[in-house]
């Protein structure tokens, strides 16, 4: 193949920020929009996500939902990237933060959604750190 068109290189958000960032603790947007591949920017964000306040998260899930992948398996599941997310303090929303999708089924969503961050005061490390069911436990920096 070609570099380039058939393959290239990546990095994660997670290599970027702890080699070049570390130092930066907040975080206001990051977008994401890989057509079915948000599952593994997710978790190539997490040390990020759970050391840092990162307020928003606006992500396309359009084509996630199974009435437009034609029944598909896909490389990401939006449930448990919306588990993953609701577990270290993110509530869905539309775009215009005017109707909160937590705990709804993907069909009800529109094509991108907003991930907030319900406590900004924190990282979510911090916050649950010494709670029983801590998903950021094994990426906590300063624990």
């Amino acid at each position: 193949g070609t570099y380039g068109v058939d393959y290239m290189e990546g990095v994660s958000l997670d290599q970027v920020w702890l080699t070049n960032h570390a130092d930066i603790n907040h975080v206001d947007l990051i977008k994401i929009d890989v057509e079915m591949y948000e599952m593994q920017v997710l978790n190539g964000a997490i040390y990020l996500l759970c050391n840092a306040v990162v307020d928003q998260i606006v992500m396309e899930v359009e084509f996630l939902k199974p009435q437009n992948n034609g029944g598909a398996m896909l490389p990401c599941s939006f449930s448990a990237m919306q588990n993953q997310l609701e577990k270290i303090g993110y509530d869905i929303w539309d775009t215009r933060r005017e109707q909160c999708y937590t705990g709804k089924d993907l069909k009800a969503m529109p094509a991108d959604v907003l991930f907030v961050l319900e406590d900004t005061s924190m990282s979510p490390a911090q916050r649950l750190r010494g709670t029983t069911s801590n998903p950021c436990q094994r990426f906590d920096l300063e624990a």
